[in-house]
């Protein structure tokens, strides 16, 4: 029994027939990671840029044309969006128009535009983008559109200017959208105006255009966490939503080979806890149009959609790693640490970062991050964006990943990871397990025992499926209980390692609190009894895995997808849960049945508590 969320394959692609299309890991085998004979088409399309104008102080009538990728105007027929201008500077206009909202609103915007022109000068952002930010979120207070309220309008620009003061708050949501979401991060980043004039075109218009001048028709309407005003870390708000959807729309329909307006990338509301997570793609080429289920995006996608959104051709922008060397491919591909070392600190030099990395995310250490339970971390493919490159030894990764604010790895948060822990993540899982393997055979040579790696490495065995579930766990009990007794000797002797001990219990929670129900709550009273957890934290534990069981289940039957395996997974884990409360004290079953009857735990300060309270929060509407 697994809880599928999008960490089962956040980027995969199926199999396609055209030969060498295959650009990242399926999980049914591996592929080959070669460019498609097909080209890539050579347009380039350039942004409009907005040229400061001088301007009488009379209001005047303005005719803007909205241009999704700026292709010059000739090139588009485009519908016309009129509003009136005040003559004032974009800022100032900005200003005149935020003054009319309410008092909450408007303060609220106005910290978020300190916030962006702080970051503005930090970051070397131009005083032309600057105002072309300012002109785009205007678009989004003052235009009426047939297809939302004034609310969602308003909550839309909001949201903008949130995400230009801090494009890390952008998160993909329970959505198989990563690789349109680290492009949105990166744009946000070095061209907030290009990405806001994406959403306010979508918003507006609800159209987007092609080079031709095809429209793609883009629904507006908000989907799962997009319905709320305020979103938290991990859910996508309407504005994300709006623009993953157009971005992708725009990489699907310029595929070598595809004709313009063939397909459609639909977002619907997902179906909980499910894999369904309410994307589809529909192909108007066939007769009749036939429906599939959004599958992830390619290298070469991620390429094209960073291209059509920004203007700008970065062949090399998409990085993973290759277990051979190849003359020709998309993206740029290394095949060992210092190749992609060396890849990184050429494009800090010369000003690309942020760039996009191709991961897997049940590597370690990412499956660390993954905000999914009960499957293990079994992961998938996964883009992520490597923000900046430290020199050291050795030398330090800082990232960003769209899955929540927790996933984010940044010298702010003392969480910037090491060059080598980065390499682990972009190799295969076959070659990360081999790598794990010959690390620990190096610790034996060197008369020293790392739990943390073994436990890393029991893991790995699980994900390529040397080991079971049921072996996972008994690999991770052997392991505490051989620590455990290594560490009392070590300790006696004054030789204990504080920091591995640290390490080694730090992991080892982290891959208990993901496996399922049944060996979770065994692995919890092992915990317990070697001391790792006190009684409280083990109370409180049982708790949270006991409601999250309950709400999983009535999800799943609610879906219509609790069969019969699940079924048995659901009962195996049930009477463990009574075998636990029945080995309670009166006192502690008291106090657990009363927070079960509450279907909530009295405190979530506690590590699985607050794990399984942050699941909850990124998944509920």
């Amino acid at each position: 029994m697994t809880l599928p969320l999008e960490q089962f394959a956040p980027a995969q692609a199926p199999p396609r027939d055209e030969t060498g299309e295959r650009l990242f890991w399926d999980a049914r085998k591996f592929g080959q990671l070669e460019a498609p004979n097909a080209q890539v088409r050579t347009h380039e399309p350039q942004l409009r840029t907005h040229e400061p104008q001088l301007r009488t102080h009379e209001p005047q009538l303005r005719t803007y044309e909205p241009q999704l990728q700026g292709f010059a105007p000739a090139e588009l027929l485009l519908a016309k969006v009129e509003f009136t201008s005040s003559g004032l500077n974009p800022k100032d206009s900005l200003t005149s128009a935020v003054d009319k909202l309410n008092p909450e609103r408007r303060d609220r915007i106005y910290r978020r535009m300190e916030e962006f022109e702080t970051r503005a000068r930090n970051e070397h952002l131009t005083a032309a983008q600057v105002d072309a930010t300012y002109e785009q979120i205007q678009r989004l207070i003052q235009t009426p559109s047939a297809s939302l309220t004034e609310e969602q309008r308003l909550n839309i620009a909001e949201q903008t200017i949130s995400m230009a003061a801090d494009p890390t708050s952008i998160d993909q949501g329970m959505h198989d959208t990563c690789g349109a979401a680290v492009v949105e991060v990166r744009t946000y980043m070095r061209h907030p105006e290009k990405a806001i004039q994406l959403v306010a075109d979508a918003a507006l218009t609800g159209e987007v255009w092609t080079k031709s001048g095809k429209t793609l028709p883009i629904d507006v309407t908000p989907h799962d966490t997009s319905k709320l005003d305020f979103p938290k870390s991990g859910q996508r708000s309407h504005a994300s939503e709006l623009f993953q959807v157009a971005a992708i729309n725009l990489a699907l329909n310029a595929r070598p080979g595809i004709q313009e307006g063939s397909l459609a990338y639909r977002q619907n509301d997902r179906r909980p806890e499910t894999i369904n997570f309410g994307e589809r793609v529909i192909d108007y080429s066939q007769h009749p149009p036939t429906d599939r289920k959004f599958e992830g995006l390619y290298v070469s996608d991620v390429l094209l959609m960073n291209k059509l959104v920004t203007g700008e051709d970065e062949p090399d922008l998409v990085m993973w790693r290759s277990s051979v060397k190849r003359e020709r491919a998309f993206g740029k591909p290394f095949t060992t640490e210092t190749e992609m070392e060396n890849a990184l600190f050429e494009a800090k030099r010369n000003g690309k970062l942020p760039a996009i990395m191709f991961v897997y995310s049940g590597s370690d250490p990412l499956w660390q991050d993954a905000p999914n339970n009960a499957d293990g971390g079994r992961g998938g493919g996964h883009f992520i964006n490597v923000t900046d490159i430290l020199p050291g030894r050795p030398p330090k990764v800082e990232i960003d990943s769209t899955w929540w604010r927790r996933a984010d790895h940044t010298k702010n948060t003392g969480k910037s990871l090491n060059l080598s822990d980065l390499y682990m993540a972009s190799l295969e899982p076959k070659d990360a397990e081999a790598t794990l393997r010959q690390q620990v055979a190096n610790d034996v040579s060197a008369g020293k025992t790392d739990t943390a790696r073994l436990v890393a490495l029991a893991r790995q065995e699980w994900v390529n499926g040397k080991i079971d579930t049921d072996g996972l766990e008994s690999s991770l009990r052997e392991l505490l209980l051989f620590a455990d007794m290594r560490w009392k000797n070590e300790r006696l002797a004054g030789k204990l390692d504080i920091d591995e001990q640290r390490r080694s219990l730090s992991k080892t929670m982290e891959a208990v609190d993901r496996l399922p129900y049944a060996n979770k709550l065994r692995m919890l009273e092992t915990l317990k009894n070697r001391g790792v957890i006190d009684d409280k934290e083990y109370n409180s534990a049982v708790v949270a895995t006991a409601n999250e069981m309950s709400e999983h289940r009535m999800m799943m039957t609610f879906a219509g997808e609790l069969d019969q395996q699940a079924e048995l997974g659901f009962r195996r884990a049930q009477d463990e849960l009574g075998q636990r409360l029945n080995a309670m004290t009166p006192e502690a079953r008291r106090g657990v049945d009363e927070q079960l009857k509450r279907g909530q735990n009295t405190d979530n300060t506690g590590f699985f508590a607050s794990r399984a309270k942050e699941r909850r929060d990124r998944r509920k509407l």
